[in-house]
């Protein structure tokens, strides 16, 4: 049994990694090179992919690289043709790929069916894990029900009028990533699944923190409740730094403590 954890550090992807990365796509021979995945990928796979090589080849990370810009519209006519059941197989048998469609328009509406998959299945996780920061930080004074109120605020604007969902895609990216990283870890490892909770709580937190200074319309959360939220962030990441510290020493001790218990 393995107690250390298995979560992979996911910094921000650098310059000379994003450019090697957007070589490799230009020059990809066919749709499954392009998003890096084998021929026999699952639906799931595919996705996870696109939004992977999105996160890092998106021309808004790389604003004075034309080149950028092709790779991003390679991979999206790839994720749209490979996505679709009917057009996937038109391609295996003639090479067909869909046309016809916006990059930005086949991400934007990949995101909202992450955000809408995500608010289904961790809604009342994220809930838990406010209302437990609160209990033991009574300062904060956000409850349950102030939360929810909020969160459900948020989920409107994303899935009903899929509004302001440009402002933060690469949060929504990481959620996925994140969530995906949660999902392949082991249920004994207690602190690596508690720190991959805090950090999903806290980028989805900073959502609305950041479309609070980005929208001037106030219909997405009032400056008071940004500011609050904010300090909130700042305590998850906190206590995400705290977590990762104890499961890094879990990782480095495990092989010494594991032959203890033997007879």
């Amino acid at each position: 049994m393995t107690l250390g954890s298995s979560v992979s550090t996911h910094s921000r992807p650098d310059r000379k990694v994003a450019l090697q990365l957007v070589e490799d796509i230009l020059a990809a021979s066919n749709l499954y090179d392009t998003l890096g995945i084998p021929p026999t990928a699952a639906p799931e796979d595919i996705r996870r992919a696109y939004i992977s090589r999105s996160r890092i080849c998106h021309p808004d990370k790389l604003p004075d690289n034309n080149q950028a810009t092709e790779a991003f519209q390679k991979i999206s006519v790839a994720y749209e043709t490979l996505s679709n059941k009917n057009s996937r197989k038109l391609y295996d048998c003639s090479g067909a790929s869909a046309d016809g469609f916006s990059g930005e328009e086949t991400l934007s509406e990949a995101l909202s069916q992450i955000f809408k998959e995500f608010m289904d299945g961790d809604f009342e996780h994220l809930l838990s894990i406010v209302e437990l920061l609160n209990t033991q930080n009574p300062e904060l004074n956000i409850d349950k029900e102030k939360a929810n109120q909020l969160f459900v605020q948020v989920r409107e604007k994303f899935i009903v009028v899929g509004k302001y969902l440009t402002q933060v895609k690469f949060e929504v990216m990481r959620l996925y990533e994140i969530q995906g990283e949660l999902r392949s870890l082991s249920y004994l490892n207690v602190f690596g699944r508690l720190r991959l909770s805090i950090k999903l709580s806290r980028v989805f937190i900073n959502i609305p923190v950041k479309l609070g200074s980005a929208v001037t319309d106030g219909k997405v959360a009032n400056n008071q409740l940004c500011q609050l939220l904010g300090e909130l962030t700042g305590l998850l990441e906190l206590f995400e730094s705290m977590i990762g510290k104890v499961d890094t020493w879990l990782t480095a001790q495990w092989p010494k403590i594991l032959p203890l218990g033997v007879s």
